[in-house]
């Protein structure tokens, strides 16, 4: 689906949580922080482990109306 369809911001909406991590990292000793490509890692990790659940999430919020810009 084409960004300009959506109803809202996409990237706005994600601007809380993206404060939040930069708040977060900065408070980590630049020496201790992960790595991108270690975080990237293990977000990848973290999605395969979980995909069922994301789908059966994703399924259940469109069944209920929850989100709007994406099609089945």
């Amino acid at each position: 689906m084409l960004a300009s369809a959506w109803p809202h911001d996409v990237e706005d909406s994600g601007a809380y949580d993206r404060n939040i991590v930069h708040e977060c990292l900065a408070r980590i000793p630049r020496a201790q922080r992960p790595t991108f490509r270690a975080v990237q890692n293990e977000a990848n990790r973290l999605v395969v482990a979980h995909w069922g659940r994301i789908t059966d999430l994703a399924a259940r919020l469109l069944d209920n109306h929850c989100i709007h810009h994406v099609t089945r």
